[in-house]
């Protein structure tokens, strides 16, 4: 139903007056203008919309139009905007750009591709694949970012610059892919680009965290032939790295070099003390922070909070915690967390609840992670009750909607509990809202969610988790799709069986020739012929009744070419249908034509006694039809071919077949089967 506010009326008096009146000089208040009046509206638009449009138009400079972009929702709707834009003005690569930055924000992506490559070549930039690039990244599509990379080079001929090299380096870290990573960084010179000091920093810090720090190390000291000097986040990265490996020492020696060592400087070598279990000299650094003038920060402090909880050090963590000590130091939402964990850690879930009741008197709010670590706990020691209340107190304050992206993989205990409890419509309302905070696809929570939406007979449902699983490259396992497909076959959803059998194949799965052939039996025919296809390639073993049924019913839907399509593939395996019953069929339902071409396919094979025997009585039948359908010169034909395959055919069929020759007036050929009679009634 149109929405429109009645100002927003072309035509009335008081339009004028209903919005505000923008002029060019007025961007905020034109887009502000422009956004209000197409949100909440649907595409395509009312008429109402359109002449309201086409009062507005004259009024909007292009910063109007780059401006109501990030204000109009949903981006399907921006993209329109867009369109109708261009057709009244020419709009830059600045409006592009931030078009394809409000796609970017949408979950699924292909509208975002499909926009850049829709872009005018002379307005296309390094910097419009980068943005799609990280989206992707931020998806967890690596292959399609990869791709876009070098569609940019060879598709578009747009040469990428360093922040190109810098943006894929950050895809591929992360995801493990070192050796992808530095052989992007040795062929920057190809291509005539000079790495910067942020390009090192991700390298650093990249293979650092992939256990590479001899490597890190190593470019930490390439640096100075390229001439570039190491920042602050240099070092912190190779800090980091020498923490990593142990090398506490060194990590001290380098922030002792350092000329304006940070804050996150002194806390990366203290975390590195405290997971060396060397709390003396991180409670030094501590010390040595104050003397250099520089106070601590609430991460300081939560990672010393961390480290002496793992050092099991309660006095040192009470001092801290106490009002007012430690230079005003006041507990956060991550301290409270660590604390939560350390009790949890331990087993003392009693512990963990009584800090959890101490945040609201300190002001304290609690986060997802806070809620996560305390329903696990709960959980996994059998205390399921308490642990849905929890829950339902996390999602009636809305606590997901205020943090930021939670961590999936913290939920399975719950998701367990909530499947195995009859109750996964409600697990998947947390799964949703999970992904909708930003929270990564975790393929154990999934496999949870399908197995409880699949024992409760949400096939379709459990269908879609998959299928979000393989848009994001993540493997389902084969457990999964087998009780999904068995799933869909047991309520009669062959279609959804199917779809799901794909993906399972296009994972790389072997499914069990089992669920080949439950799936074969319920395919449509076309559908049914592809998977056969892949049956064969894969040389799993057709059973005969399901071929026989899979010919019948494309010959029954009238799909001639690629029943004889099925059949030589068949045969050129080496398999068979059963001839009879397909013909048979086709009698019947007085389709002759197929009947006979099926006879003389049937007689161009390999033949046996028994087959022989079968064939004479088929092939008898389907000339006594002939014969008494007029059809008498056809029916000489195929008795020609029986001839030459020596079958003995029904005395009928030829005393059908010589009468209606002779009706036909054709007596030579009426002559030849009367003569041939004995001999063909010897061999039946």
């Amino acid at each position: 139903m149109l929405r429109l506010r009645r100002g927003h009326l072309p035509g009335r008096s008081s339009s004028s007056s209903s919005y505000p009146n923008p002029s060019a000089s007025e961007p905020k208040k034109s887009a502000a203008a422009l956004a209000e009046l197409v949100n909440g509206h649907s595409v395509p638009w009312p008429p109402q919309v359109h002449s309201a449009l086409a009062a507005l138009s004259p009024q909007l400079s292009r910063d109007a139009i780059v401006l109501s972009l990030d204000l109009i929702k949903p981006p399907a709707t921006a993209l329109r905007v867009f369109q109708w834009a261009k057709l009244s003005q020419p709009l830059d690569d600045r409006a592009h750009f931030k078009m394809l930055q409000v796609l970017c924000r949408c979950r699924n992506l292909s509208p975002a591709v499909d926009f850049l490559h829709s872009l005018d070549k002379r307005i296309l930039h390094d910097r419009f694949f980068n943005a799609v690039i990280r989206a992707c990244a931020r998806s967890g599509e690596l292959r399609r970012a990869l791709h876009l990379f070098d569609e940019m080079r060879k598709d578009f001929a747009v040469s990428p610059s360093v922040f190109s090299f810098n943006t894929l380096l950050s895809v591929l870290l992360p995801r493990g892919r070192t050796r992808a990573a530095l052989s992007l960084f040795h062929d920057m010179p190809r291509f005539g680009v000079k790495p910067d000091v942020c390009t090192f920093n991700t390298l650093i810090r990249g293979l650092c965290l992939n256990s590479m720090e001899e490597e890190a190390l190593g470019l930490f000291r390439e640096m100075g032939l390229w001439r570039l000097k190491p920042d602050v986040r240099t070092f912190n990265a190779v800090l980091h790295g020498l923490c990593r490996k142990g090398m506490t020492g060194d990590a001290c020696k380098l922030l002792d070099e350092m000329r304006d060592p940070s804050i996150v400087s002194f806390t990366i070598v203290i975390r590195g003390f405290l997971e060396r279990r060397r709390v003396p000299e991180a409670m030094n650094l501590l010390g040595k922070m104050a003397e250099a003038g520089i106070r601590p920060s609430e991460v300081t402090f939560n990672t010393l909070l961390r480290g002496l909880c793992e050092n099991q050090r309660p006095d040192l963590i009470k001092e801290i915690m106490a009002e007012g000590g430690w230079a005003g130091f006041k507990p956060d939402t991550c301290s409270f967390n660590t604390l939560i964990s350390s009790h949890c850690g331990r087993g003392a879930v009693g512990d963990a609840l009584a800090v959890f009741d101490q945040m609201p008197s300190l002001k304290v709010m609690p986060d997802s992670a806070t809620y996560s670590v305390l329903i696990s706990a709960l959980c996994e020691g059998g205390e399921g009750e308490r642990a849905e209340a929890l829950l339902e107190e996390m999602m009636e304050k809305k606590v997901l909607q205020r943090s930021s992206a939670p961590l999936m993989a913290a939920f399975n205990p719950v998701f367990s509990r909530l499947c195995h409890g009859g109750k996964a419509g409600k697990a998947l309302i947390l799964f949703r809202l999970l992904l909708a905070r930003g929270a990564a696809m975790d393929v154990t929570s999934s496999k949870i969610l399908i197995r409880g939406l699949c024992e409760e007979g949400d096939f379709r449902r459990a269908h879609a988790i998959t299928a979000e699983m393989a848009r994001r490259e993540l493997g389902p396992g084969v457990e999964a799709f087998e009780r999904l497909i068995n799933g869909f076959l047991n309520v009669g959803e062959g279609r959804f069986a199917m779809k799901a059998l794909e993906k399972m194949l296009g994972r790389g799965h072997r499914p069990k020739t089992a669920i080949f052939h439950s799936v074969l039996a319920v395919a449509d025919g076309r559908e049914a012929r592809a998977l056969l296809e892949t049956m064969l390639e894969r040389k799993v073993r057709p059973r005969l009744d399901l071929t026989t049924g899979l010919v019948s019913k494309l010959f029954k839907d009238g799909l001639r070419d690629e029943a004889f399509g099925v059949l030589a593939r068949l045969y050129g395996s080496g398999f068979e249908v059963k001839m009879e019953e397909v013909i048979e069929a086709l009698c019947e339902s007085e389709r002759l034509d197929e009947a006979r071409d099926l006879v003389l396919f049937w007689l161009k094979q390999p033949a046996g006694k028994k087959k022989k025997k079968a064939e004479g009585e088929v092939c008898g039948e389907v000339l006594r039809r002939l014969s008494h359908g007029g059809r008498a010169a056809e029916a000489f034909e195929l008795f020609k071919k029986a001839l030459d395959r020596e079958l003995g055919l029904p005395a009928g069929c030829l005393e059908a077949l010589e009468t209606a020759l002779r009706a036909d007036g054709k007596l030579p050929q009426a002559d030849f089967v009367r003569r041939r009679r004995p001999e063909q009634e010897g061999k039946s």
